[in-house]
């Protein structure tokens, strides 16, 4: 996974992840400009404001499998946004992994998920991770 560079890599990215079928795109936005300008902005949710540093993309053969949009709180590290071209738990592995090692870089003692947290979850379990679902407070 690497940090998104430029605006073509994030007009390629909209472009291609329009024809994923995720939620992000399908339950909330009709055209491609539309999801293009949702990429565009910072994500801010519940107190916490998408790093746009943090914004990162995976790249495979010239296409791209995944992103994640993710901010920073307190020791936190919040995983704001993200998805995959396919639903495969090395999908999780990658983020995770991403997400593990952004947090010691910058200092940080917790990773947070406000999506697919049970999978999330179940991931960490597998990866003997401690991990644990906490009601939004």
């Amino acid at each position: 996974m690497s940090p998104l560079e430029n605006s073509k890599q994030l007009t390629d990215l909209s472009a291609q992840t329009t024809e994923w079928n995720i939620p992000q795109y399908t339950l909330h936005f009709t055209s491609e400009k539309e999801w293009l300008e949702h990429l565009e902005s910072p994500l801010e949710e519940a107190s916490v404001t998408e790093d746009r540093e943090l914004f990162t993309i995976r790249q495979f053969d010239g296409s791209y499998w995944g992103y994640v949009r993710a901010g920073v709180v307190d020791n936190t590290l919040v995983l704001l946004d993200y998805a995959a071209k396919e639903a495969q738990a090395d999908t999780l592995v990658y983020l995770l992994r991403w997400a593990a090692d952004t947090s010691i870089r910058l200092g940080l003692t917790k990773i947070e998920a406000r999506l697919n947290i049970r999978k999330m979850s179940e991931m960490c379990r597998q990866l003997g991770w401690q991990s644990e679902i906490l009601e939004d407070q």
